[in-house]
């Protein structure tokens, strides 16, 4: 498995995005190509407004298939990770993404990996991208929860130790940038106001994902912001153990 060669699909496919999901049906239970494309696109993937030719074009002339393989290749092979599937396509270029994200995008799950992302990637934001969303498939696999029984202190956590795990291979300059959107007395402030008495809410609620992104009316990044704090305020530990360590060891102490 590894990356999928979606550029040869995105050509032969006339760049048709219901076409591409179509391919994709067989990853998702009873759902049409319809329902996948509108899935995916509200986590990244490219609108069917956007011209795709030129874009295409310039992610294969910057060879981002091929650096995507070698990155993944050494992260599996270094952490022990899981053979999935990975599936590249353009990122679009507008929509509430904008608010956590630059150049890139991602979507993960235990048995896939879908990543969204533009022709001017550099090197630094590809390893980035891959090794935030590589963790995420690598803690899915082995936290020793149903994924259906996650809350809004698992998914901080996640984000917070794919970010720490950025940091460790790639130092603050492969950060991105909501990590540094509020100073840690502003943290502790957020967690009060916001956090503390949510923690336990469902990943399914509408509630979790206001919380999590910084949604109107609360502040920007939260969730991602305060995952990020609490994981840098555990430090240190292993990498291989972040797959599987229990999100409440990260909150013990300040709730």
């Amino acid at each position: 498995m590894g990356i999928i060669e979606t550029d040869m699909w995105l050509r032969e496919d006339r760049m048709n995005p219901i076409a591409i999901c179509d391919r994709l049906k067989h990853l998702f239970s009873n759902e049409e190509p319809e329902e996948i494309y509108r899935f995916l696109q509200n986590h990244g993937m490219f609108t069917k407004a956007m011209r795709l030719d030129p874009l295409v074009d310039k992610m294969t002339e910057e060879k981002v298939w091929i650096r995507a393989k070698s990155i993944l290749i050494k992260l599996q092979k270094g952490w022990n990770g899981p053979d999935i599937p990975v599936y590249i396509f353009p990122l679009r270029s507008s929509g509430f993404l904008s608010r956590a994200l630059e150049s890139k995008s991602g979507l993960a799950f235990a048995d896939k990996l879908f990543l969204f992302i533009t022709p001017e990637i550099s090197e630094i934001e590809l390893k980035a991208l891959i090794i935030h969303e590589y963790h995420h498939v690598c803690r899915l696999k082995k936290y020793p929860k149903n994924e259906w029984e996650y809350t809004l202190l698992d998914s901080m956590v996640m984000e917070g130790l794919a970010e720490h795990t950025v940091k460790h291979y790639l130092g603050k300059k492969g950060l991105a940038q909501w990590t540094s959107l509020y100073k840690d007395s502003e943290l502790e402030k957020l967690w009060n106001s916001y956090i503390k008495e949510n923690t336990s809410i469902k990943r399914d609620t509408r509630l979790h994902d206001k919380l999590l992104v910084g949604r109107a009316p609360y502040p920007k990044m939260l969730g991602y912001s305060i995952g990020y704090y609490l994981v840098r305020k555990a430090e240190p530990f292993e990498i291989k153990h972040s797959f599987s360590i229990e999100s409440k060891k990260f909150i013990e102490g300040i709730v």
